[in-house]
């Protein structure tokens, strides 16, 4: 999920990943999994930051010097619920 570096530390990526979440949550997804390379510290950073925990090293291309980062993070079934209250159309990601 790149952001463009002119709106990078303006909230941008959080308000996507954000998104992204009360989506899963809205139709019934109990985990989120995403993958980042390995060499992309910020982005390791961040994710950290939204909750999500690093769980292992993956080869993400042909190349064995191209590895990535498996990252994933439980929703709250408390949380779908109140999301699928919440939200009385569908959230839709355009």
């Amino acid at each position: 999920m790149p952001v463009k570096e002119n709106y990078r530390r303006r909230g941008v990526g959080q308000l996507l990943i954000k998104v992204l979440e009360d989506w899963a949550k809205q139709h019934g997804y109990q985990k989120i999994w995403l993958s980042t390379g390995a060499v992309m510290e910020k982005a390791h950073a961040f994710y950290a930051c939204m909750g999500y925990t690093q769980t292992e090293s993956i080869v993400i291309t042909e190349d064995p010097h191209m590895e990535g980062v498996l990252f994933e993070k439980k929703l709250d079934k408390a949380a779908i619920a109140l999301v699928a209250r919440r939200y009385a159309v569908s959230i839709r990601v355009v």
